[in-house]
């Protein structure tokens, strides 16, 4: 048996007294691997080297672990066996851990160890000095002077070498054969604690392996690994499931073969990157072909670890085809934007422009560049009202639909263009609401350039007017001088029939001939009225002029004149004419939009009942205004119809009785004066419109027209009647009915 006994280096022993003993467990390496002294923590690295004789321990499997209270109480046995106060320390190949340091010296930088760890029987040397073996030992003749050293193979269940148990001292003595049968029983003690140790942890492994294997088979997503030669080798399940192929047919064929050939390039080179550097992880979708024929689409993430790929992939297909038709929603959305008329920009819940359609950039005259980002608060949008106020941000219907979470629609609205131009835009906006969340997260402004239409409107107002001057003008000439003309001679006549009749009766005048004074009366009466009518055709024939201060009273006279015959057929017509201050109007112009709200309210009624029906019209002085009221009784207008009343061409009416420009004209008469045209509308209960003028309350206003006492309109009637009711049997216009 080689009972050869060798030394490791570089451990130095310090803090044992003379005659100390040290007490260890040693590996054959001559280099002791990983040998770690406690409390310093000192680490010493083993080589490769085998030793003479052969690495004869091999195999042997431990647990790293810290400092054991079980190897701790060997020690303590091992030191009440050597009864000579000895530090141990054990290092078993494989463990490569610090057992059962009694305190926390470090140990010297010459350690023996037992060469022979084959040996089946203890290694003893009593003294080295006198062993010619160890003549030459720098241990033994020089620090630490080594001079006793025991050794007690430790071997595992099978008979295989694991290390020593050993003891030190620097004197020599002898171990009686009972101290050695208990060392001899410590190492075995030892031994079978490895063992213990060595199979709770092949234990662990193997519960480890079988929950890896475990959650390798039920993984949904792909696990695998493959050779350099491009082929796989281990699969787990959910390839079968998702490819259709078995793990064997996978394996039969190389990789490429199942990769979409526009992908195996693609693939190759991420495969090549894998093998061409370490520490290198690749990160890649590619196309594998299903069993029926079909491809899926893989999102790879893979490893090398020595000669193997490991790598895990997902099934993306569903994933990548849901992108692609949002993609294509996305963009026919798009080119849908994009090829509207109208304008439309997207605000988030900040108010600024994320998106906006190449209408937008026309219509407000900015580049996508340019209104991206802004907000309706931004300074440099210039917007005005209709009534030439300034419309300020924060009633933007965008910030409006954020701030209330509700739909605005219908708003508008003139933007001032970087060029000067101001563009008229009618905008809605609607906001935008996540599930579940009360908050609107962003808003989408529509509007449109309604410029033109406003011109079209103005063109057709002017048109309007141009016909209709035509046709009055027409008909005034026609009238005026079919009508006039005898009126003038019936009116004579009339005149001095009464004259001879009063005469013949200034005596006594029988009942018979007042009878007839009286009869002729309300001829003349009605030949008056025809006259006035005639009047109020010529008024309209006229072109408009300048505006004067002008007495509404005289046009609502002869509005009502000129409306009676469409009135007397529906209501009872009652006018209360109020003092009132002039205005600055066209007396015809007003003319007009009186007759039209009188036959608007004459036509509104469903019945001809005029002992039922009314329409009452008013003149009174509201500050410095004049206001002038018509009111009727009749049916109400809806209000869903109410916003729409004054838009061009728009009218409810039947076929052929209105051409809804009416309320448009008077509308915008009324505008052009510096008025207001306002309504008010119950269902049910009837409708009022009010004309709202301001008063030439100054000669400074027109310069000239009031110092020189210039007032246009003159009573129709030798005198104004407060208050004045026609029903369907009055004669004439200032022959009130009782009321």
């Amino acid at each position: 048996m080689n009972t050869t006994l060798g030394f490791i280096q570089n451990v130095r022993l310090t803090g044992a007294r003379r005659g100390g003993l040290l007490v260890g467990a040693f590996t054959r390496d001559t280099r002791l691997a990983n040998v770690i002294a406690a409390g310093g923590g000192t680490m010493l690295q083993n080589g490769a080297s085998s030793g003479r004789g052969g690495n004869v321990v091999q195999n042997a499997t431990f647990a790293n672990a810290p400092r054991d209270d079980v190897f701790q109480q060997i020690t303590g046995a091992a030191l009440a066996v050597s009864d000579r106060g000895p530090k141990l320390m054990m290092n078993i190949l494989g463990l490569n851990a610090h057992f059962g340091l009694v305190n926390n010296s470090v140990f010297g930088r010459y350690v023996p160890y037992y060469e022979n760890v084959a040996a089946d029987t203890p290694l003893l040397v009593e003294d080295a000095h006198a062993d010619p073996r160890f003549s030459d030992n720098p241990l033994v003749v020089r620090d630490p002077g080594v001079r006793f050293y025991a050794g007690f193979p430790v071997r595992s269940r099978e008979g295989r070498p694991l290390g020593t148990l050993c003891v030190i001292d620097r004197a020599p003595w002898r171990l009686d054969p009972a101290r050695v049968s208990l060392l001899e029983a410590l190492a075995r003690q030892v031994s079978l604690l490895l063992e213990l140790r060595r199979n709770r942890l092949e234990l662990a492994e193997r519960r480890a392996a079988a929950a890896l294997e475990q959650f390798f088979d039920v993984s949904l997503d792909l696990f695998c690994t493959a050779d350099s030669t491009g082929h796989f080798r281990a699969l787990n399940p959910a390839w079968e499931r998702t490819l259709g192929f078995t793990p064997e047919e996978l394996r039969a064929r190389p990789v490429v073969e199942l990769v979409h050939p526009e992908d195996r390039e693609r693939t190759a080179r991420e495969a090549a990157a894998l093998y061409g550097e370490r520490d290198v992880t690749v990160d890649f979708e590619n196309r594998y072909l299903h069993k029926n024929g079909g491809y899926l689409t893989l999102q790879w993430s893979g490893r090398r670890a020595g000669e193997l790929i490991y790598a895990t992939a997902r099934d993306v297909t569903a994933e990548r085809e849901r992108e692609r038709a949002l993609a294509e929603s996305e963009g026919r959305l798009r080119a849908v934007l994009d090829g509207m008329a109208e304008g439309v920009v997207v605000q988030a819940a900040s108010g600024g422009i994320i998106d906006a359609n190449p209408a937008a950039e026309g219509i407000l005259g900015l580049s996508r560049a340019q209104i991206e980002g802004r907000t309706s608060l931004d300074p440099r949008w210039r917007a005005t009202r209709e009534d030439g106020t300034d419309f300020p941000g924060q009633d933007h219907p965008a910030m409006v639909a954020l701030r209330t979470g509700a739909p605005v629609t219908g708003a508008l609205m003139g933007v001032h263009k970087p060029s000067g131009e101001v563009t008229w835009i009618r905008i809605d906006a609607r906001p935008l609401h996540r599930e579940g969340e009360a908050a609107a997260h962003a808003v989408v402004a529509t509007f449109r350039d309604v410029t033109e239409d406003r011109r079209a409107a103005e063109r057709a107002r002017q048109l309007s007017q141009q016909e209709r001057l035509v046709t009055t003008g027409t008909l005034a000439a026609g009238v005026g001088h079919e009508i006039n003309n005898p009126l003038t001679y019936v009116l004579g006549n009339l005149e001095v029939a009464m004259e001879e009749l009063r005469e013949l009766g200034s005596g006594s005048a029988s009942g018979r001939l007042l009878e007839l004074v009286s009869t002729l009366d309300d001829a003349r009466a009605g030949a008056e009225r025809i006259r006035r009518i005639v009047r109020g055709l010529r008024a309209l024939g006229r072109d408009d002029g300048p505006p004067v201060p002008t007495d509404v009273r005289t046009a609502v006279d002869l509005a009502v004149n000129m409306a009676m015959h469409e009135l007397r057929q529906s209501a009872t017509v009652r006018v209360d004419l109020g003092e009132v201050p002039p205005v600055l109007a066209d007396e015809s112009r007003l003319t007009q939009v009186f007759v039209n709200l009188l036959v608007n309210a004459a036509q509104a009624f469903r019945d001809r009942d005029p002992s039922r029906n009314r329409v009452t019209v008013s003149v009174r002085r509201d500050r410095r205004t004049v206001v002038v009221s018509v009111a009727d009784n009749g049916p109400g207008i809806a209000p869903e119809v109410l916003p729409r009343i004054y838009d061009p061409f728009f009218t409810t009416k039947p076929v052929g009785v209105g051409t809804g420009l009416g309320l448009a004209i008077s509308h915008s008469i009324v505008s052009a004066l510096a008025g207001e045209l306002l309504c008010e509308s119950t269902p049910g209960e009837g409708t009022t419109f009010h004309v709202r003028l301001p008063t030439a309350a100054s000669a400074s206003l027109i310069p000239g027209a009031l110092s020189s006492g210039a007032v246009q309109g003159r009573p129709a009637c030798s005198s104004w009647t407060t208050s004045r009711t026609w029903s369907a049997r009055s004669p004439g216009c200032c022959a009130p009915s009782t009321t």
